[in-house]
């Protein structure tokens, strides 16, 4: 029986990886991958330098959700995040889909996965803001006109498995209470 020896990498390093491989992504520098699901959108980017593989896969348009794996090089799933997208009545469905990639890769080149974000390019406005914890993430962003909502997101995810060590922080314990 094969040993499980637990591996080290920095958040950083890992959270640098996320930002190249969301940044990849929005200028559409991913290669595509073989699809086993019906109708999903699967991409794929790769730092073998790193040891490290992006996994993106997506279904939908205006209402779409879809899942972000980071893989090692033996192919150990980890960290992931899940995204529901809603785009609210529009004319310009494109549009949206412009500026949600315009607003993200200003967000991911400037270094932030993290905490608050917002941006606005003439009346639409970009917010994102999630709770900071890079361990169990969740988070929404949403892109206004105006004064009224156009496109928002909920997104969560997280470290996924425990053979990960991070070399500069440990992992958080959580707490569940449950009511009496």
């Amino acid at each position: 029986m094969k040993r499980s020896m637990k591996r080290s990498l920095s958040s950083k390093d890992l959270i640098d990886f996320i930002l190249a491989a969301k940044i990849a992504k929005c200028n559409k520098e991913c290669t595509w991958s073989l699809s086993h699901r019906p109708g999903s959108i699967d991409l794929q980017f790769a730092r073998p330098s790193a040891g490290l593989v992006y996994s993106y896969s997506g279904f939908g348009h205006s209402e779409s959700i879809s899942q972000e794996v980071i893989y090692s090089s033996s192919d150990e799933a980890i960290w992931a995040m899940n995204q529901y997208i809603h785009i609210h009545e529009s004319d310009d469905r494109s549009k949206i889909n412009e500026l949600t990639q315009e607003f993200s890769l200003k967000q991911y080149q400037q270094g932030r996965l993290l905490g608050s974000f917002n941006h606005s390019i003439k009346d639409y406005t970009y917010a994102d803001d999630n709770n900071n914890n890079f361990f169990v993430l969740s988070g929404r962003w949403f892109i206004k006109l105006k004064d009224e909502i156009i496109c928002e997101c909920f997104y969560h995810g997280g470290l996924l498995i425990e053979r990960w060590e991070l070399q500069d922080q440990k992992r958080p314990s959580l707490k569940i209470s449950r009511g009496t």
